[in-house]
């Protein structure tokens, strides 16, 4: 059986129209609808990115592959106030940073700081803070915001505790 030039170009150009035709398909069934990247500072050994990874195989597996979360541990994408930036134009979904980092950002980000502190003492409401955070947490505002979170969260406490007993 021979075949002429005229029959293998037509069966040629076919196979491409074909393959041309279900690459998009293929290519979508092995790309994942939702991709995002969760940045840190802690080393790769850490057992945080032990977990994340973990954490990022079973979403995938569960989603069909649908979600896809990179993990970039050991500051891979910048130093925190990089992966900061980069959180906050959009380039890194989730990042994992000390509250002294975010606390450039405002004050009263602080809050998680200040309240690790033993000498915070809040009386009526108000907030005493040591002289070194009163220096950074300027506003009196600011101030008030801080000691009524505290009261929130005593108030919190003591209903915890009457609710034992």
């Amino acid at each position: 059986m021979s075949f002429s030039r005229r029959t293998l170009l037509k069966a040629s150009a076919a196979s491409a129209v074909v393959s041309g035709l279900s690459a998009p398909f293929l290519a979508r069934a092995q790309t994942a609808e939702f991709s995002y990247k969760y940045a840190n500072n802690l080393p790769d050994s850490h057992p945080m990115n032990a977990r994340a990874r973990e954490m990022a195989a079973a979403i995938k597996s569960e989603t069909n592959g649908r979600f896809d979360l990179q993990i970039f541990p050991n500051n891979q994408l910048g130093s925190d106030t990089d992966m900061l930036s980069q959180i906050r134009s959009g380039g890194v979904e989730f990042f994992t940073l000390s509250g002294l980092i975010l606390a450039t950002l405002g004050t009263l980000l602080m809050l998680t700081t200040i309240l690790a502190r033993a000498d915070v003492q809040v009386h009526d409401g108000s907030l005493f803070l040591p002289r070194s955070i009163d220096a950074t947490a300027a506003s009196p505002s600011e101030r008030r915001a801080f000691g009524d979170i505290i009261k929130n969260a005593q108030r919190t406490e003591e209903e915890a505790e009457k609710e034992k007993k």
